[in-house]
């Protein structure tokens, strides 16, 4: 279940994210290769065109799609991992509506078209190709549709390029943002809007490969570049002899990341005893960085979330501070624990700000520590959700006592995250 929130910013996992094409550490057990189709149904003009569908799937996933139909042609019909799906449907000449049928690993693509004369959702977008420079960049995408009813959805096939709005009905302004490339490669990633696709490739920086890595470091854990001094001093370290590894185990208990990544991926275990999500932290991470929002106000969307009410419903203050003491800090407070901070709500301290102190907390760090930093390492190393295996695997080799600079050395020594820094 997603989150809204209540000021003028989209919802929690509005951008889509694809898991890249291998996994560091462990092997994962993947005991199928189930695909989910984003959209799973289009609606297609009576003229025809080229469409695409995000496929989504697990990264060592083969799938491939079967067609019988003949007015629809397959350009890109099979890949591995997360891809796209694209194809070409001819322009209806019977003198009704009809309907086809693509199955990809067994899961169907619904592709209404509409009778030559009718409207169809005529979808288009006011550019489809799109070159930003090694900094990234922000913008926008016009959709226009025929039917101010017409539904769409918005996906991409990389994670550095965002979406936002994710979906909705008849024209709209769909905001893009494109990370830096800290690669020496260019890149190219898709964006799938309303079944239409809008390509955006991205020259590779021409930087030292300690300036990218320290580049890339700061901009996963803290959603910022480096300032000129802060990229001379730790490159210098690193021509000098430090190792990596050690380097991010800085960054990995700094402050800076302290109060912002780990606070926003402790609201999702410490509020809703679950793990985090890599799109919504994602999100947050950035709203909260660049000043649109206020840690308070991502405490308050939670407390006040569906998912949140449907679980605990309306508490009393004395079992919401039984709440905090078991969700946050895992243990059952004292009688005068619940008395001091219950006290403390009646005579005015908000929830919200008692929540946050909360899960601001030493003992919520070291509680809640080795699944946190599970998903925390794969969220600012390989940018990605960690599988649930290798969730509960790299939480055991922190909660077993493996220091975290050997940890680190798996995920950067991997193929996965030297594919991200090539």
């Amino acid at each position: 279940m997603k989150i809204s929130f209540l000021f003028s910013l989209p919802v929690i996992g509005m951008f889509m994210s694809v898991l890249p094409a291998v996994a560091a550490g462990p092997v994962s057990r993947f005991e199928t290769c189930a695909v989910t189709l984003n959209p799973s149904t289009l609606a297609i003009p009576d003229v025809g065109g080229s469409f695409g569908v995000l496929v989504n799937t697990d990264p060592a996933c083969a799938w491939s799609t079967t067609n019988t139909n003949a007015f629809v042609a397959l350009n890109a019909a099979s890949g591995i991992g997360t891809g796209t799906l694209l194809f070409s449907v001819a322009p209806n000449q019977t003198s009704s509506t009809r309907t086809a049928f693509l199955i990809v690993n067994g899961v169907s693509l619904v592709l209404n078209q509409s009778a030559p004369g009718g409207t169809g959702c005529g979808f288009n977008l006011s550019a489809t190709t799109f070159t930003p420079d090694q900094s990234g960049a922000n913008g926008s995408i016009t959709l226009n549709t025929a039917v101010p009813t017409c539904p769409w959805t918005a996906s991409v096939t990389a994670n550095w390029l965002q979406l936002y709005p994710s979906s909705g009905s008849g024209p709209a302004v769909i905001n893009y943002r494109v990370a830096p490339n800290f690669t020496s490669q260019p890149r190219t990633a898709t964006a799938v809007i309303g079944g239409l696709t809008a390509t955006f490739t991205q020259i590779g920086s021409s930087a030292s490969q300690n300036d990218r890595f320290v580049s890339l470091m700061y901009f996963n854990f803290f959603g910022r570049l480096p300032s000129v001094s802060e990229l001379a001093f730790h490159t210098s370290n690193l021509n000098g002899g430090l190792a990596r590894q050690d380097f991010i185990v800085s960054l990995f208990n700094s402050d800076e990341f302290n109060n912002a990544g780990r606070f926003l991926a402790g609201l999702y275990s410490g509020l809703l005893n679950r793990d985090a999500e890599y799109a919504g932290w994602l999100f947050q991470r950035t709203a909260l960085v660049t000043g649109l929002a206020q840690p308070t106000q991502f405490v308050d969307n939670f407390l006040s979330s569906p998912e949140f009410l449907l679980k605990y419903g309306s508490l009393l203050n004395d079992d919401f501070v039984r709440l905090l003491y078991r969700n946050v800090l895992l243990r059952e407070p004292a009688q005068s624990e619940v008395n001091y901070q219950s006290t403390a709500l009646s005579f005015g301290t908000l929830r919200v700000t008692l929540a946050a102190a909360f899960l601001n907390s030493t003992e919520f760090r070291i509680g809640r520590g080795p699944r946190l930093s599970a998903f925390l390492l794969y969220a600012v190393l390989l940018m990605r959700d960690p599988s649930a295996f290798d969730l509960t695997f790299r939480a055991q080799q922190v909660q077993s006592g493996v220091a975290l600079n050997n940890l680190i050395y798996e995920f950067i020594s991997g193929p996965e995250f030297l594919s991200l820094f090539q």
